[in-house]
């Protein structure tokens, strides 16, 4: 009835959000969970601090920045080999105001009894309550080309309340501990974005679904390195997205379909770029030159891992 639940909340600096974050969790009232944090070489002191206020948790120090990715995998691992049920992924700047949400997402899974192996819950801005940030994702929002609507054509399940969706968020996804022994950790290839996307990808592939519980919900502040370096996000964004094409070019049906639009979006992209540069705070030029790059560096030479021009930001 109360499967262990081990929460791995991934911290590089923020220590201010990073304890909200902690505290909203410790005051859940499911009665199986465990808090890590596994922080990845901040500098403002966070570990210190952490290991200092909350002695329950157990801390995992990173000696560099190892990424989105790497970073989970090694609080997943320690989950693995402690007898972890789920594991739960958590940004530093996620919140939760509502004590009984780990329950009632354990209780939505047990009752719905599904195939399935990744679960989200509706993400809200935390400045602005009411700004549904997103409920799931589609890989491409069309009606024909995403594997979701194959994949619920499939299986033909319909259940009130429950959204089946290419792939949840990294910034607040469950996962089975059994699903992470059969297909495996996250592909630290990536280093940022598009690693949550192929986990669930390939969680699909192995007849696992990704499912959103939409009546629940957490707020996140998305700080961090996106908003603070905004060329890093659009470098790994745009060179990542060819990457995970180029992997499931064989498993995707619509492989073609796929990467045209993918080209067209960043097409679209630098054309705003050249065109709008007061839209991105006089850094559309940066932006411009870093996009080309990511489509070189991912679609020509498939560079992957983390990018040393990236390294003194991280």
């Amino acid at each position: 009835m109360h499967p262990s639940i081990y929460i791995i909340i991934l911290t590089w600096n923020h220590l201010a959000d990073t304890i909200e974050t902690i505290e909203s969790f410790i005051f859940q009232d499911y009665q199986n969970f465990k808090l890590i944090v596994v922080d990845n070489n901040s500098k403002d002191n966070t570990a210190a601090h952490i290991k200092k206020r909350y002695p329950q948790i157990f801390l995992i120090e990173n000696k560099k920045n190892m990424g989105w990715a790497a970073g989970n995998n090694i609080g997943i691992k320690y989950a693995l080999e402690n007898g972890a049920g789920y594991v739960l992924l958590v940004n530093n700047d996620i919140i939760i105001d509502d004590k009984k949400l780990l329950s009632d997402l354990i209780d939505s899974i047990q009752r719905t009894q599904l195939s399935m192996g990744v679960f989200g819950v509706s993400i809200f801005n935390y400045y602005q309550k009411d700004l549904l940030l997103n409920k799931g994702h589609e890989i491409l929002n069309n009606n024909k080309f995403t594997f979701n609507r194959q994949r619920e054509k499939n299986h033909s399940i319909i259940k009130t309340g429950v959204t089946f969706v290419d792939f949840v968020e990294g910034s607040f996804m469950l996962i089975k501990a059994s699903l992470i022994m059969k297909i495996g950790f996250f592909d630290e290839n990536y280093f940022l974005y598009c690693d949550d996307r192929d986990f669930c990808y390939r969680a699909w592939l192995n007849g696992f679904e990704s499912v959103v519980f939409g009546k629940l919900q957490v707020f996140h502040k998305k700080t961090g390195s996106s908003k603070e370096y905004p060329e890093l996000k659009t470098y790994y964004m745009i060179r990542n997205q060819f990457l995970f094409l180029k992997k499931f070019r064989n498993t995707n049906p619509h492989y073609n379909y796929f990467i045209k639009i993918v080209i067209w979006s960043l097409f679209k992209n630098l054309v705003r770029y050249l065109l709008f540069p007061k839209r991105y705070n006089s850094q559309a030029l940066k932006l411009f030159w870093t996009s080309n790059s990511a489509f070189i560096d991912g679609f020509i030479f498939n560079k992957k891992g983390p990018n040393l021009k990236f390294e003194n930001k991280l």
